[in-house]
């Protein structure tokens, strides 16, 4: 639930993750019934491969184009020889 704390906060993130435990729901389906968040954004929020890339996802539309962070090209300092 910490891809959701930038935008409804820690406390409220927690309570859903509590709620979709307990009950045996999706995190998405809780989600949007207690944050009032379109789905499209708790969606995109939630991206399993958004998410895996890092950083943190913003509240508004406009960073969906966004392909996420570049790759690390690898070790710092590392060379071939």
């Amino acid at each position: 639930m910490t891809a959701l704390n930038p935008v409804i906060g820690y406390e409220k993130g927690a309570a859903i993750a509590k709620k979709a435990y307990a009950e045996g729901r999706a995190v998405l389906d809780v989600a949007a019934e207690m944050t009032g968040l379109p789905r499209a954004q708790l969606e995109r929020l939630l991206d399993p491969m958004a998410l895996t890339q890092g950083g943190i996802q913003g509240p508004g539309p406009s960073d969906t184009a966004s392909s996420g962070p570049a790759a690390p090209s690898g070790p710092a300092g590392s060379s071939s020889q």
